[in-house]
């Protein structure tokens, strides 16, 4: 599970920080530990997304006809394009955002 990253006291003035809502008052509040504009210490390649499968197909002949020129040649071709008809989905984040404003993780991220 993510968690959202904690603001650093030297960088606390340029943080975005979680909007919470008060019980009481039922207003919104930032919480000032909290830092959303930071991207975390989370490591390389750790989220994947989907696979990228496309296969493409050809057969091909080359026939030298020789009557004509002793270069002519004339090639007999068939192309297929996606074979497999494997569908490619997008990543699960958009724009590399993991939490919405209030701080609870974006649902593809979770």
């Amino acid at each position: 599970m993510f968690r959202v990253p904690a603001a650093a006291p030297g960088i606390a003035a340029s943080c975005v920080n979680v909007i919470n809502t008060d019980p009481a008052t039922l207003q919104p509040v930032p919480d000032p530990n909290t830092c959303l504009n930071l991207r975390g210490n989370l490591g390389r390649n750790t989220l994947i997304g989907p696979g990228l499968v496309n296969l493409d197909f050809s057969v091909f002949k080359n026939n030298h006809i020789k009557r004509i020129s002793d270069s002519f040649n004339v090639q007999f071709r068939a192309e297929f394009f996606n074979i497999i008809n494997h569908t490619n989905f997008s990543p699960p984040l958009d724009k590399r955002n993991v939490f919405d404003s209030t701080g609870h993780p974006v649902g593809d991220a979770a």
